[in-house]
């Protein structure tokens, strides 16, 4: 049988949106609250898991989960106006100080909210949508982020992971070049998809993007890195047509 085999970056994305947090990461009935200095700034990544969770140990039972926590998703928001996500979420929260300013921020990225993904999934495209670029990928404000986490903290089912970090001052300036540099490129220039580099500012995934900060400001170590990622083989036959370069 042949096999599609997703690479590291991408991974990252998937393992962290079907909820296998891996261990190093702390589960609790989720409620945010303000990072305290005490002498350092911190950087915390954030994983919100699916609700219901998805099966990624069966790609057929996936692709039905996914259409059933889309669907919720999408009844959610009409019918409460609570924000959902039907493959999860990834957050990144930063609170620090450079030599010349205070730096707070809550930030995350999504995109794919034309639901095109969602019309390919139906018409046969099968789980090669992970590997598109949508070209409407943006980032999401702190007061975004804030009510997308109430409304979270009204569903008791989901449980949020999240690891936290200490960070310098240098640190902290890196950081904030970084998030500044994702502001200025703009909308139009963003690409949310599996196979984008955040680092290099062309745009992300939502768990890529998240997981960037801690990378470019170098907390994020190899040990981290190895144990945050998973290989997922998914066969021909359920991954569909395969365009990598695809862009919608």
């Amino acid at each position: 049988m042949k096999y599609f085999h997703i690479s590291e970056n991408a991974i990252k994305l998937v393992v962290m949106k079907a909820g296998f947090i891996v261990y190093i990461l702390i589960f609790f009935n989720f409620n945010y609250f303000p990072l305290r200095l005490e002498g350092q700034g911190k950087i915390e990544v954030m994983v919100v898991p699916p609700d219901p969770a998805l099966n990624w140990k069966n790609p057929t039972i996936l692709t039905l989960g996914y259409l059933r926590s889309y669907a919720q998703k999408t009844f959610a928001k009409k019918l409460s106006g609570r924000e959902r996500s039907a493959m999860g979420h990834g957050i990144v929260r930063v609170k620090c100080s450079t030599e010349a300013e205070e730096v707070d921020f809550w930030s995350g990225f999504s995109g794919n909210e034309n639901y095109r993904g969602l019309y390919l999934l139906l018409g046969g495209a099968g789980l090669s949508i992970m590997t598109y670029n949508y070209l409407d990928g943006h980032i999401q404000s702190t007061e975004f982020v804030q009510k997308y986490l109430d409304d979270i903290i009204q569903q008791p089912k989901i449980q949020a992971g999240f690891i936290r970090m200490n960070i310098s001052q240098e640190q902290c300036e890196i950081i904030r070049n970084h998030y500044e540099g994702f502001r200025q490129n703009g909308t139009e220039n963003l690409i949310y998809g599996f196979f984008t580099d955040p680092l290099s500012l062309e745009g992300a995934g939502c768990t890529s993007y998240a997981t960037s900060f801690a990378q470019k400001s170098g907390v994020f170590s190899p040990f981290l890195q190895e144990k945050w990622t998973r290989t997922i083989e998914i066969s021909a036959k359920n991954l569909g047509p395969t365009n990598q370069a695809s862009s919608i």
